[in-house]
């Protein structure tokens, strides 16, 4: 194992290696990278401290429509889905706030309606029908389970 100092990157003294074992080239990668994400993850507190920054969210990709969020999007943001034709938005899932993490309080979330049908008059002499259906307007399979009759009294 041979080690020797590289120039400097970035102000970082970096170690480099030659004439090891594939084994070693990758245990040796292994600690590289491990050292560069501890460097890495000790600059945010870095820049905050030095630089004021603070760590904004980013935008919300959605399958089946897209985030609606105002201007810059720092702690405090809110957004709201905007849901594809055919698709609602998940309840629970229509709005998100920007927490100061950078994070999302929820992932906003577009679906297929569903519709139940029940009830009603079958004929002119008021008969009632007791039978439940769901309905779904995208082709799909799992909504077809049966549903118990709901009772006439």
């Amino acid at each position: 194992l041979k080690q020797y100092y590289c120039l400097p990157f970035w102000g970082f003294l970096l170690t480099c290696v030659s004439a090891l074992t594939d084994s070693e080239k990758i245990l040796e990668l292994e600690r590289r990278v491990a050292t560069l994400e501890t460097t890495l993850n000790g600059l945010e507190p870095l820049f905050v401290a030095r630089y004021g920054l603070i760590r904004n969210c980013l935008k919300s990709s959605v399958a089946h429509g897209e985030a609606d969020c105002g201007g810059t999007l720092e702690p405090g943001a809110k957004c709201s889905v905007i849901c594809n034709p055919g698709y609602i938005a998940t309840p629970g899932k229509q709005d998100t706030k920007c927490k100061d993490d950078g994070f999302w309080t929820e992932d906003l979330q577009c679906e297929i309606p569903l519709v139940l049908v029940s009830g009603g008059t079958v004929d002119q002499e008021n008969n009632g029908d007791s039978g439940v259906e769901v309905l779904s307007f995208y082709p799909s399979s799992g909504c077809e389970g049966a549903i118990s009759d709901m009772p006439l009294a």
